[in-house]
């Protein structure tokens, strides 16, 4: 059906928009002797690209072939058959056939619409409210997905969205979709330019805000913060282990975790510390084997990069260089779209050039 749909799209434009190259039977029988004499390049032009454009690097290194590759008119050349679509206004296509498995609906699944997307104007009813009317946009959804968007990252960097959660990962143009992957808890989440988020999640400042909130507040989080830096405590948690997903008491579920009953809460603070810390490096670990990229640097975004005490512990146990910022990432990031929408010569690279100028980062040290 996929690539039925592809033919009928592409065969009903003008010109020659991008080239399929497949060398799969299954495909051959779906698409006509016309497409593919118009549309394939034969095994000599792709084997000629694949040896000598950047964009097959990713690729050979986790030993793959390349295939499908879509290459625009203009050059531009890309693995995602949802962006090929996008070149030739075709709405991505949703596989029914995992939709009937699951045993759900198809009626409940609307068309897949990518970030940048006018939806359309306010109702009436809310123009009332608010006194005013604007086009809504798709952001990058959900908000992790706009906070990545308005990152200052590179190819060589892991992101650590810090907040209730901390979401920490990397930024890829294909999906790492192997068995280490999944096996690792790794998932590849989409993004803005057709971007994927190849992350985990592991519990965050929820931890700290449940014994905050145990304390009845009477603590800032700077408090909390400096009655961890004052203990020599070590021990170590698993800050993913579901005893920490919803406790009555996050306190005793830590000293409960550790075999240690009468636990000071400044032990309690450095152990919740020094365990995401580890955790993030072990993450770090994980991404850098899996998907065969070198992580140089690691980017800390959303509320918790205000933690400095976290800040140092990850660069500490990581022995990478880490910055902090900026804080509001999510809504960056949806500036950043309507920004695409508006300014069609407007790049990812040029966006998050701007975030990098227009907010405060800091260097950890």
């Amino acid at each position: 059906r996929i690539w039925e749909s592809l033919r009928v799209a592409t065969e009903t434009k003008k010109g020659r928009l991008f080239t399929v190259i497949s060398f799969n039977n299954d495909w051959d029988t779906l698409l006509s002797e016309e497409f593919k004499k118009d549309y394939y390049l034969n095994l000599r032009e792709f084997l000629k690209i694949r040896d000598t454009d950047p964009v097959f690097e990713a690729v050979k290194e986790h030993s793959g072939i390349g295939i499908p590759l879509f290459v625009r008119e203009d050059g531009t050349k890309t693995f995602d058959m949802n962006e090929a679509f996008f070149w030739i206004d075709q709405a991505p296509v949703r596989d029914e056939e995992i939709i009937e498995k699951l045993g759900y609906k198809k009626e409940l699944f609307k068309e897949i619409s990518k970030p940048c997307t006018p939806i359309g104007n306010l109702s009436e009813e809310i123009k009332t409210r608010v006194g005013f009317d604007c086009l809504v946009m798709h952001c990058p959804a959900h908000d992790t997905a706009s906070a990545v968007a308005a990152c200052p990252i590179s190819d060589d960097s892991l992101f650590i969205s810090s907040g209730t959660w901390s979401l920490v990962g990397t930024e890829n143009t294909y999906p790492v979709a192997t068995q280490q992957a999944m096996d690792a808890g790794l998932s590849n989440e989409g993004g803005i330019n057709y971007r994927y988020r190849f992350l985990k999640n592991i519990m965050g400042m929820w931890l700290f805000q449940s014994i905050r909130k145990e304390l009845g507040g009477r603590y800032t989080y700077d408090e909390l913060m400096q009655l961890a830096m004052s203990s020599d405590f070590r021990e170590l948690i698993d800050p993913t282990d579901d005893a920490f997903l919803a406790p009555k008491s996050m306190t005793e579920a830590v000293k409960s975790y550790l075999g240690k009953p009468e636990l000071p809460l400044e032990d309690v603070l450095s152990s919740i510390y020094h365990s995401l810390a580890v955790s993030y490096r072990n993450t770090l670990q994980e991404i850098e084997s899996i998907s065969r990229k070198e992580i140089r640097h690691i980017n800390i975004v959303g509320g918790g990069c205000k933690d400095r005490y976290l800040n140092q512990l990850t660069k500490l146990y990581t022995g990478k260089s880490v910055s902090a910022g900026p804080v509001e990432c999510t809504a960056t990031g949806n500036i950043i779209s309507q920004m695409f929408f508006l300014n069609e010569d407007m790049t990812l690279e040029k966006a998050r050039e701007l975030v990098r100028t227009s907010f405060d980062s800091t260097q950890v040290e």
